[in-house]
C-alpha cells in the first residue's frame, strides 16, 4: 500500500505498514500474503513463521500449512468440524462495521485490544472477526471456556519471575507467609492469600499503566544468560498462559527445586 505525503512541497511515496489476523502483528510493509486454511483469515508470512508455527498446538502432522490462531491449530483434523460453517461466520461479520463488531465483542465479552509498543491499541478488524469466530465455536484462546490448566513453559517460568521480583509484588513478599485469624477464617491462605491473589492477577493481566513497575515490565527480558540465549527457543514471557493463584504458587516451588 502506498501513501503520498508532502515533505517541503515535494510529493514523495512513503509506505504504509499493514495488520494481519494474528494477535500483536506489529504492522508489516506489505499485503498479508497468506490464508488461514481453517476460517480464511489474512496472515503476514512472517507473523505465521514467528507466532503460530511456533505454537504448542500447531499440528504435528503439519510442515507448513498456515493457521492464523490456536484455535484454528486445534480445530485442524478435528472430527465434526465445520470449517463452512466458520468461513460462512466470517463472511457475515465482515459486512459489519468496526463500531459494531466493538459492540457485538462486549456483549460476547471477548477482548479486542492488543499491545503494540508498550500501547493498548484496539485491533484491527478482521482480527476482531478472528476473536469473535474464536469465542463463537468454542475453545477460546484465553481458556475462558475451559477448565483445562496451562501447559507451563519456559516463557510462564520467567513471567513468573518477573512478576515475583517486581518492585510492587515484591515489597509484600516479607509479609506473604503471615496469616491472621480473619484469613484462616476467610481461606485467604496459601494460593488464596492476598499476595498470591495479587500475583494471578499481574501474571495474567499484566501490570497497570500507573504502576510502580510499568505496563510491559512482565512481558520482557530483564537479563541475559547464556542458558537463556542458548534456549532452543526464544524466551517470551510475554507469550503466556492462564493460571491461578494456587497453581503459579506450585509452579514457584517447582523453580526454588530446580535450584536446589
Amino acid at each position: 500500500m502506498i501513501v503520498i505525503t508532502s515533505v517541503f512541497g515535494n510529493i514523495m511515496p512513503t509506505e504504509k505498514k499493514t495488520d494481519c489476523c494474528i494477535d500483536n502483528c506489529p504492522g508489516v510493509l506489505e499485503e498479508p500474503s497468506l490464508v488461514c486454511i481453517i476460517c480464511g483469515a489474512s496472515v503476514h508470512p512472517a507473523c505465521f513463521k514467528s507466532s503460530v508455527r511456533k505454537l504448542a498446538e500447531y499440528p504435528t502432522s503439519c510442515h507448513d500449512e498456515v493457521f492464523c490462531s490456536s484455535n484454528c491449530c486445534t480445530w485442524y483434523g478435528k472430527e465434526g468440524f465445520d470449517r463452512e460453517a466458520v468461513k460462512k461466520e466470517r463472511e457475515e461479520l465482515n459486512t459489519l462495521l468496526k463500531k459494531q463488531l466493538v459492540a457485538l465483542a462486549a456483549s460476547a465479552q471477548v477482548r479486542v485490544t492488543h499491545r503494540i509498543d508498550n500501547k493498548s491499541r484496539q485491533m484491527s478488524k478482521p482480527m476482531m472477526i478472528r476473536r469473535l469466530i474464536g469465542a463463537k465455536f468454542g475453545e477460546v484462546e484465553q481458556q475462558s471456556a475451559s477448565n483445562k490448566p496451562s501447559a507451563k513453559t519456559i516463557h510462564d517460568k520467567f513471567r513468573l519471575l518477573n512478576c515475583l521480583f517486581s518492585d510492587e509484588v515484591g515489597a509484600l513478599a516479607a509479609t506473604a507467609d503471615d496469616v491472621s485469624r480473619a484469613d484462616m477464617d476467610t481461606g485467604a491462605v496459601g494460593g488464596n492469600s492476598t499476595y498470591w491473589k495479587l500475583v494471578e492477577q499481574r501474571f495474567n493481566e499484566g501490570f497497570p499503566d500507573n504502576s510502580v513497575d510499568g505496563p510491559v515490565f512482565a512481558d520482557k527480558i530483564h537479563f541475559m544468560h547464556p542458558s537463556i540465549q542458548n534456549h532452543h527457543e526464544t524466551v517470551n514471557p510475554a507469550m503466556h498462559g492462564t493460571f491461578t493463584s494456587e497453581e503459579l504458587r506450585k509452579m514457584w516451588k517447582e523453580i526454588q527445586k530446580d535450584y536446589d
